[in-house]
This record gives C-alpha cells, sequence and structure tokens, in this order.
C-alpha cells in the first residue's frame, strides 16, 4: 500500500486529494485451475463468463488511515484488497488509468528476461516488477487515458506467452485492471512484493 501511495503521489505527482479505487472480494481455486483440459473448459463455457462483485471502494490517495483499515478488515474477513487502475479526481469523475497488468508468464528463463520483455510489451514504460507469490505484477510509472489503456491490454494479450487472456477479458470487460495487495490464505499467501525496478 505504501508503495501504490508513493508511485501516485512522489512519481506520478497526483494529489491526495484523487481517489483510489479498490475492490474487496472473495479468492479461491481459479476457473483456469479446477478446468485443465479444453474439454473441461467448453463444458464449464457458461461459468467462464462470469465476473466476481466489483462495487468500488473509493479511498483518497492520500489517506492512509483509511486504506490501512480497508486492507486489515478485508484480511480479517478472509477477503482480498484489489487496487483497480481508475483513478478519479477530488469530484469522483475518472482521471486516467494506473499502467497495472496482472502477469502469468510461460516460458520466460529468468526474471530479468521477463522484465525486458515486459518493458518491450508496455512500449518503454518504467515501472516495477513485483513477486505476487505464483506469478507478477507490473506497475507502469505512467497515467494512461482510456484509449491508451484500451492499447496498453491489448498489446500484453499479444505475445500469448505474458499474461491470461481470462485477465484481459475480465479487464475490458470490467472497464480496469485490478491487482491484489493482500495476503489471503491458503489460495493467496503472499503479500506481492517489489522485485526489480524496470527501465
Amino acid at each position: 500500500m505504501d508503495a501504490l501511495r508513493a508511485l501516485v503521489m512522489d512519481e506520478l505527482g497526483l494529489p491526495a486529494e484523487f481517489f483510489f479505487e479498490f475492490a474487496v472480494h472473495e479468492v479461491g481455486v481459479n476457473w483456469r485451475q479446477r478446468n485443465v483440459t479444453a474439454r473441461q473448459r467448453i463444458e464449464s463455457l457458461p461459468e467462464s463468463l462470469l465476473h466476481g462483485p466489483s462495487e468500488p471502494i473509493l479511498v483518497k490517495v492520500g489517506d492512509s488511515e483509511s486504506a490501512a483499515k480497508l486492507c486489515r478488515t478485508a484480511g480479517e474477513c478472509g477477503l482480498a484488497l484489489s487496487v483497480t487502475s481508475r483513478i478519479r479526481d477530488e469530484d469522483m469523475g475518472f482521471f486516467g488509468h494506473l499502467a497495472l497488468m496482472n502477469l502469468h508468464p510461460e516460458g520466460f528463463l529468468s526474471q530479468e528476461e521477463l522484465g525486458r520483455a515486459v518493458l518491450q510489451v508496455a512500449g518503454g514504460i518504467p515501472g516495477y516488477l513485483l513477486n505476487s507469490g505464483r506469478f507478477f505484477h507490473y506497475y507502469g510509472r505512467r497515467l494512461l487515458s482510456r484509449a491508451e489503456w484500451t492499447d496498453f491490454a491489448a498489446r500484453f494479450l499479444m505475445p500469448c506467452t505474458m499474461v491470461s487472456p481470462r485477465y484481459i477479458g475480465h479487464s475490458l470487460s470490467r472497464g480496469s485492471c485490478c491487482l491484489r495487495l493482500n495476503a489471503v490464505p491458503p489460495h493467496k499467501p503472499s503479500v506481492p512484493e517489489v522485485v526489480a525496478a524496470l527501465g
């Protein structure tokens, strides 16, 4: 949470009166893990189209106390707290998207190779690579317009080796990317941790 606030306030220079958009949600074994074969996925097709509840919770960028309380409460209830890519202005209107991406890399030989690929696909946007436990998160150090965000999400889908197509599909349908901030044992036992600065 502190790293996220530092990115938004210090590096992107957004005012403390702007708003983060958070989502609190359940975690478990995901659809891809439950349906391993192509046949299983075909037979559970309707379930693949379901989105979890995503009522946004708005917290001022500068309100560290409320953000920490939200994180604690979610954890105590066994729920995940995720930040969405949407940043809202002081009137709660859309201001821009954070360059966030949930990475499910396949075939990369090292974290360094993955970092180079992320920079290339993200169009050179510098940022941070986080280890989320099973996979990785990317936090880019740039704010995106709606059109730029759509292109950003699509670019990560194109190499077929970096993201889950389901993640991109849900993100485009929801209109934002979401990244988990807390640990939720047993399915998500690790707090995402910065492991590299990119660019």
